[in-house]
């Protein structure tokens, strides 16, 4: 679950950024605003879908927490979004929005990879695939 709001929060991101995206994004920029897709969402929705998706990933990262019992991805979750959320409510100049979004979504998707990793870590997980009949 905190996969999938990590990804909604750089999709609900890309949206937000608006005429900037090319500037922030560069070439990711067409890749994000394909068929005009992220267009068609209103501009009253994309604030609301970014806080909403930051508010799945926080709550993708509660329910892991009771499997590994570690805090470090919540260290790494809460200073990226509010990197991302700082330059969405503050007027900056385009060099220092770039910088704090990229910082942002580098630690928002740090904390997902290490909570992957804790989670994989953690007595009792089991990763499932194949098995032989002589692991049985």
């Amino acid at each position: 679950m905190g996969k999938l709001g990590v990804l909604g929060s750089v999709v609900a991101t890309a949206m937000n950024v608006g005429c900037c995206a090319p500037a922030v994004f560069g070439s990711l920029a067409a890749v994000f605003f394909a068929g005009g897709l992220l267009d068609r969402i209103p501009t009253a929705w994309q604030l609301p879908l970014l806080y909403g998706s930051l508010a799945v990933a926080l709550l993708g990262f509660g329910l892991a927490w009771r499997r590994h019992h570690r805090l470090a991805p919540a260290f790494f979750f809460l200073p990226g979004a509010a990197a991302v959320l700082y330059p969405l409510h503050v007027a900056l100049d385009v060099p220092v929005l770039k910088i704090l979004i990229w910082l942002g979504l580098g630690l928002l998707l740090a904390a997902v990879g290490l909570d992957t990793w804790l989670s994989l870590r953690a007595r009792g997980c089991r990763v499932s695939g194949p098995q032989s009949e002589a692991t049985l």
